[in-house]
């Protein structure tokens, strides 16, 4: 029933993965590394060492260890404590020599190690799961279609590298005893040599297996985290919230800004209406306002509390459905009319004024 649940999970999930979705995996440490693109990279890292880095530390080391052996029956070992000293100063100078490969090949491998996996290193790797010692979770994972995969390109690649190997190297074993007799120099230069063209051949291929690798590594690592369209929606309400709360909110904000307007109304110069929908409250003052300014607008039920809110207030009311309708559709709250409209709406200020004085 478990391996049904989980075939009908993977078959329902058709969704590509959120950035979201992205974010977790790399938080548990999870993320699409290729292997055989950090091999590849290494190697490449061991072609620069061989070829500009190892000519130079092999010819330091020969030259100590001619002049080593030309020293050789003056050295005198006869205690353990010369011996030691001996072999220290042997030591020490090999390091000396041999530290700047060592070091670039060690900083290529941390470098591309890091590379793929930058955005997933988390400390969640090292704790302690009970599916980490489970045995059946063990054999699944063996036998996996990932662990497969691996198998055979593991094996192809064995097999092509030591071909690779045999072909490259058929013709130049039969030389290596005639090599012998050459100086250590030329012997130890010119199997760097075919070391040299041994790593060119093998990562000219090798381009193709880690390009492969890196375009499945992540294709899998895709579809993994594939989602359902619930997961979709969980993860959206998770991120957006509830949409009833966010529709409670929006609802609040309409409330608080039409509360807001309302509380402008009895500062408004006029209110003009269309008698049956549409109310606008104008706010006018000559000294300081290029155009009257729109101050509160409503339909319907609002436009009827704008009125009330008016007459409670003494602010005069003007009937004018064309220019009342006209301003509700075409200017926004707290905004100055546009010019067009400034020859009624002064007739409608001047009604206003004239309603005002009688009032008073």
């Amino acid at each position: 029933m478990a391996e049904e649940n989980q075939e009908q999970d993977k078959e329902q999930k058709t969704l590509d993965p959120s950035a979201k979705r992205y974010e977790d995996a790399y938080k548990k440490g999870q993320a699409p590394i290729s292997r055989d693109l950090n091999n590849f990279i290494f190697l490449v890292a061991c072609l620069g060492v061989c070829a500009w880095v190892l000519p130079w530390c092999l010819r330091r080391v020969l030259d100590f260890l001619s002049g080593f052996i030309s020293m050789s029956g003056e050295l005198q070992i006869d205690t353990i404590s010369k011996l030691s000293f001996l072999l220290k100063n042997t030591f020490l100078k090999l390091i000396e020599t041999l530290w700047i490969p060592f070091l670039s090949l060690m900083l290529a491998a941390t470098a591309v190690g890091l590379g793929q996996s930058y955005k997933a290193i988390s400390s969640k790797l090292i704790e302690p799961k009970m599916s980490h010692i489970s045995i059946m979770q063990g054999i699944k994972r063996v036998f996996s279609l990932q662990s497969l995969v691996e198998t055979i390109k593991s094996t192809i690649k064995i097999i092509f590298l030591g071909l690779l190997f045999y072909f490259i190297f058929e013709d130049h074993i039969n030389k290596l005893t005639i090599w012998l007799w050459a100086t250590p120099l030329e012997y130890l230069t010119t199997l760097n040599q075919l070391i040299i063209k041994y790593l060119a051949v093998v990562l000219i291929a090798y381009a193709f297996v880690s390009g492969f690798d890196f375009w499945y590594q992540h294709y899998t690592f895709k579809q993994n985290l594939k989602m359902t369209v619930q997961e979709q929606k969980e993860e959206f309400k998770e991120q957006e919230g509830d949409p009833k709360v966010r529709a409670r909110i929006r609802e609040i904000q309409r409330d608080r800004s039409r509360t807001r307007m309302l509380e402008k109304v009895p500062q408004a110069t006029v209110i003009v209406t269309n008698p049956t929908h549409f109310s606008v409250a104008l706010q006018w003052a000559e000294e300081s306002m290029d155009a009257p300014l729109v101050v509160a607008k409503g339909a319907d039920v609002l436009a009827f509390k704008i009125r009330d809110i008016a007459k409670e207030h003494k602010v005069p009311i003007v009937e004018n459905a064309p220019v009342a309708r006209s301003l509700y559709d075409s200017v926004n709250l707290d905004q100055q009319i546009p010019p067009e409209y400034y020859k009624v709406v002064a007739e409608i200020i001047r009604t206003a004024m004239r309603i005002r004085s009688h009032q008073f």
